[in-house]
């Protein structure tokens, strides 16, 4: 699985990296950019708005469901990822077209 994160800029949206699920672990894509450093150095607040609940994540004890709920958390107009299709494969990341680009 490999999930882009975005941000909005004064110039529009911007690519700021991925995370990649790779043999049971998330690798960055840049290593270094903070906001996604950010994201995974500590237990993640997962709230699930259909069923009220609310748990931590574990990044590195369960990294899929770390993924999936970035997906239905970061959905918003200044920070937002989406997931890429499978086809694109981990080795291809940074060659997938970005459609919400401009």
């Amino acid at each position: 699985m490999i999930v882009r994160f975005y941000k909005l800029t004064e110039t529009g949206a911007e690519r700021i990296g991925e995370m990649i699920l790779r043999e049971g672990q998330i690798i960055l894509n840049p290593p270094n950019q903070p906001t996604l450093l950010d994201l995974i150095e500590s237990p993640y607040e997962d709230f699930n708005a259909m069923t009220g609940e609310r748990r931590l994540i574990d990044q590195k004890a369960d990294p899929e469901a770390f993924l999936k709920s970035c997906l239905r958390t970061f959905r918003g107009s200044y920070f937002w990822c989406k997931k890429l299709p499978a086809s694109t494969g981990p080795e291809s990341a940074e060659h997938h077209r970005d459609t919400q680009e401009g």
